[in-house]
């Protein structure tokens, strides 16, 4: 458990619940909690009992809870959807503000360290819930850069004649960004929940800064929206591609099956049971050869001149 209490620029950390429920405002945070410290937070900010049933990254998807008065949950995954998938469970009162999650949050920590420079004791949770709404959402911007890095590898294989390991990570690729757009678009519609007449006198001062941090969910999202359409594009030249292979390896083989056909037939009427003239001549078998021979140019001269080879 970290509990953090401020008033006006000065922040300090507190040590015991006793502490915590003296002081307000505050920040609680609780990182893969134990069920003796849920029931604390619990009995000492009266929340409801469902309010944090959904604790320890159970719930993948963003919500926006409302509970009694005046708290709100809100929950928010934190990256793409996958089994290491944490989710930071957040309730806002009108003096406090707890976090909840199993892993450690670097944009938890990061919005501690901002509060400790930038408190301010007039915006009281509300401020606190900025700060971590918009560290949450910065945290996507490295992993926004590194798809970027993927992508930009795959568009280069993508000339060199790429195998089954190219499609396989193409698609994992693909698969990351659908999850990480489902992720953020969650958020923003808590945000624009948040933004909303029906909280605008509780965010009153903080309005313009949440209406920035929705803008750069904004922004990330038509990021991926682009890395979209990038990575379905490369998909559908990597199928061409390998269609266009296929088309060139067929038309080899019937070209092949086709220059042996007359070639069969030829060697299939001297080795008939009969009796050839060419058998008894001295030069029927360099005949014969020859004979192949010519048939193979002309079928190959031909090809040529119709621009099939």
């Amino acid at each position: 458990m970290r509990a953090i209490a401020w008033r006006g620029p000065r922040v300090r950390e507190l040590e015991s619940w006793q502490q915590v429920s003296c002081v307000r405002p505050v920040w609680v945070d609780l990182a893969r909690p134990e069920e003796a410290e849920l029931s604390a937070v619990r009995r000492v900010f009266a929340l409801p009992p469902l309010l944090l049933q959904e604790h320890a990254g159970q719930r993948h998807r963003a919500l926006l809870r409302e509970g009694p008065q005046g708290m709100v949950a809100l929950t928010l995954p934190l990256g793409a959807l996958d089994a290491d998938t944490d989710v930071l469970e957040v309730v806002w009162g009108e003096d406090f503000l707890l976090s909840v999650h199993r892993k450690p949050a670097p944009c938890v920590a990061a919005a501690a360290r901002r509060l400790a420079r930038e408190a301010q004791g007039r915006a009281g949770a509300a401020f606190s819930l900025y700060l971590l709404l918009d560290e949450a959402v910065e945290a996507a911007f490295p992993e926004l850069d590194q798809l970027q890095e993927t992508i930009f590898q795959l568009e280069g294989e993508l000339a060199s004649r790429p195998g089954r390991e190219f499609l396989t990570r193409l698609f994992h690729t693909r698969r990351h960004v659908l999850q990480l757009r489902r992720v953020l678009a969650g958020q923003r519609q808590v945000l624009s929940r948040l933004l909303s007449d029906a909280y605008r006198h509780r965010l009153a001062e903080l309005h313009p800064y949440m209406e920035d941090v929705h803008d750069h969910l904004s922004l990330a999202l038509e990021t991926l929206d682009s890395f979209h359409e990038v990575l379905s594009s490369t998909v559908e030249s990597y199928m061409s591609s390998a269609s266009n292979r296929l088309n060139q390896i067929m038309k080899t083989l019937t070209i092949l099956a086709t220059v042996m056909m007359p070639l069969t037939l030829i060697t299939g009427i001297y080795g008939m049971n009969f009796r050839i003239p060419e058998v008894r001549w001295a030069y029927g078998y360099y005949y014969s050869l020859g004979l192949m021979a010519a048939v193979t140019l002309m079928m190959l001269l031909y090809f040529r001149s119709r621009r099939w080879i």
